[in-house]
């Protein structure tokens, strides 16, 4: 029942006192002052019963959200790590180069072969990983060198970068010398610890390799490249479409607050015996209401995605 229809009926039950009891009027007649005195201070204390009546309050809930988190480029950079050995070369008694027979497909064999046999999972070829081998292979005929870092600087993270594999982990494998077949190339790594430890590191997922013949300080030789990497995907990433959500119901929430000031000073500025101060104030109430879930549910938002940044910054340390 609304207030006007409330005070009708009192009206109504005080009149009809005073005909049949006029002993009473004096008595119902305050009873009804204090009714109506009562009705209006209900309606103009309603906005305090929803928590927010000081302005100061609406703005403590909206700086209550937290923080969004973002995935800082730094993070990214302070995780990734390279691991390679000093190159590998072949003992001075070589078979003839004629007589080799090194393959892409063997040495990626051989190479998870001896994971398997270390309980570990096979490596997978990844095209630019391999394209990165390959690179690096050319590279070193072209320059005339056999290292980890070219004459102009470029090392594996470079390579890896330039063949665009975002990585986490990059690692490298050289060789140099006539080795009779991939066996026997897998074997001369294996017995480096530094090699070893690359192709047996529990971290890596993929792998490129790249072989080639060419002329090297004047003589015909064979050079071999394994490229392995932990790609960034293997981190999950933030929703982004969540962010975006996030962002949005932001802004919602900052518009809410400036609705709902603007209809509390036009409540403030409404006299409460007039019939428009209840509408204007049930309407202030159910805007806070959805004031209040709106901020509630973005919480939600934003822990689930901070969550997510977290869980991503683990998967970058490895934890």
């Amino acid at each position: 029942m609304n207030t006007l229809k409330l005070l009708a009926v009192l009206l109504i039950l005080i009149l009809g006192v005073n005909f049949a009891f006029p002993e009473k009027s004096a008595e119902f007649s305050s009873k009804f002052v204090f009714a109506v005195e009562s009705i209006f201070n209900k309606a103009s204390t309603t906005i305090d019963k929803t928590g927010a009546n000081a302005s100061t309050s609406l703005k403590d809930d909206l700086n209550k959200l937290p923080e969004t988190s973002e995935v800082q480029p730094n993070k990214i950079t302070e995780a990734q790590k390279v691991t390679y050995d000093k190159p590998l070369r072949a003992p001075n008694a070589q078979t003839p180069v004629v007589d080799v027979v090194l393959t892409e497909v063997g040495v990626v064999s051989w190479t998870n072969q001896a994971r398997i046999n270390a309980n570990l999972p096979s490596l997978k070829v990844n095209a630019n990983l391999s394209a990165g081998a390959k690179a690096k292979v050319q590279d070193m005929f072209i320059k005339q060198y056999f290292d980890h870092i070219s004459p102009s600087g470029t090392g594996p993270a470079e390579i890896a970068k330039q063949s665009g594999y975002e990585y986490i982990l990059v690692g490298e494998n050289l060789a140099l010398g006539n080795f009779k077949n991939d066996q026997e190339l897998l074997a001369a790594w294996m017995a480096s610890p530094g090699h070893r430890a690359n192709i047996l590191n529990t971290r890596y997922t993929e792998i490129g390799v790249a072989i080639q013949k060419g002329n090297f300080e004047g003589q015909d030789v064979w050079m071999a490249v394994q490229e392995f990497g932990l790609p960034l995907a293997n981190c999950p990433s933030p929703d982004a479409t969540l962010k975006d959500q996030i962002t949005s119901s932001e802004n919602l929430i900052k518009d809410l607050y400036t609705e709902l000031q603007r209809r509390k000073e036009v409540i403030a500025s409404t006299p409460t015996d007039t019939a428009s101060y209840n509408d204007l104030v049930a309407a202030y109430n159910e805007r806070i209401i959805a004031y209040n879930k709106q901020i509630e549910a973005t919480r939600v938002k934003i822990e689930t995605y901070n969550a997510e940044v977290k869980t991503f910054n683990l998967c970058l340390q490895g934890t």
